[in-house]
């Protein structure tokens, strides 16, 4: 099955558990871009195929909560 590189994600920016921001990525790959610009190391499979999983990245000043965006579909209507 090829990666699902085209997989909407949402990722929760928190520092000491304490919320920072909440980014939506409609794509795997801006999130694996954006991710790796804020000094995250990980395999690119760590972000293909979600599902309903959720992946936790840390560094040494922020910690990452990544999951599938599920309701992409809402966001985009208009009326």
């Amino acid at each position: 099955m090829p990666a699902m590189n085209r997989q909407p994600l949402l990722i929760f920016k928190t520092k000491s558990y304490k919320p920072v921001c909440m980014r939506r990525f409609s794509s795997t790959k801006k999130a694996r871009d954006w991710l790796r610009s804020e000094g995250c190391s990980f395999s690119n499979k760590d972000l293909a195929n979600l599902g309903t999983d959720s992946v936790e990245l840390v560094t040494e000043e922020y910690e990452y909560e990544i999951e599938a965006d599920i309701e992409p579909v809402r966001r985009r209507h208009d009326g």
